[in-house]
C-alpha cells in the first residue's frame, strides 16, 4: 500500500497519510508550549518552519496524522527502535518504535489511547512486528499514563538528549506480538 492511500479507521479518530492541506492545523498546535517539549522538539515559531516539517515527514512517510473530523489535531510516527534492538533478550525480533503529539486542546478525552492502542494493533497484527517500543520523558505523567493503558511493559530508563542539549531521563516501554508470549 502506498503511502497516500493509507488510512486506519479507529475509534474517535483516524490515522491517514499526511498533506500539506492540514499545514494550520499542524501549525495550530505545534507553536503550542505544552507539545512540543514534552514530545522533546521545540515548540513553532512560525509558520514557514511548520511547513518546512510537515513537508519533512511527508517525504518520510514515517508519520502519520490523527484526525478528527478531517482535521489534523495530533500525529503518530513509526521508526527504527534504536535501543531495545540492542537489548538481548531482543535478539533476533523485529521491532519499531512509535512516538506521538497530540493538539492540547484534545487532551484528556481518551483520544491518544485509542489512536496508540488502534496504530499498535495494526503494527503486530498486520504487519507482524514482534515488539514495539515506546518512550516518554520521566515527568510527562501524560504520556506515560497513555502508554500503560495501551498494555506496554516498562522496561527501563535511559537517557535522552534534549533539542536544547541537555540531557533528559525518559521511560523505555514494550509490548510484545501475542504470538511471541
Amino acid at each position: 500500500m502506498k503511502y497516500e492511500d493509507f488510512i486506519l479507521k479507529c475509534e474517535y479518530v483516524e490515522i491517514k497519510a499526511l498533506e500539506m492541506k492540514y499545514l494550520r492545523d499542524f501549525y495550530e498546535y505545534a507553536m503550542q508550549n505544552e507539545v512540543g517539549p514534552s514530545a522533546g522538539w521545540k515548540p513553532h515559531k512560525s509558520i514557514e518552519q511548520s511547513k518546512k516539517i510537515l513537508n519533512d515527514f511527508i517525504d518520510s512517510k514515517l508519520e502519520y496524522g490523527i484526525f478528527q473530523e478531517d482535521k489534523l489535531i495530533g500525529m503518530i510516527g513509526v521508526y527504527e527502535d534504536d535501543y531495545l534492538y540492542a537489548q538481548p533478550e531482543f535478539e533476533g525480533k523485529t521491532g519499531v518504535e512509535i512516538g506521538y503529539s497530540l493538539n492540547k486542546n484534545y487532551w484528556n478525552r481518551g483520544i491518544m489511547t485509542k489512536a496508540v492502542k488502534c496504530f499498535v494493533n495494526h503494527l503486530l497484527k498486520d504487519l507482524d512486528y514482534d515488539y514495539v517500543s515506546c518512550s516518554c520523558f520521566v515527568e510527562n505523567k501524560k504520556s506515560a499514563r497513555v502508554i500503560e493503558k495501551c498494555g506496554f511493559k516498562f522496561y527501563g530508563e535511559h537517557l535522552y538528549e534534549n533539542f536544547d542539549g541537555t540531557n533528559k531521563l525518559f521511560n523505555y516501554y514494550y509490548i510484545k506480538n501475542l504470538k511471541e508470549g
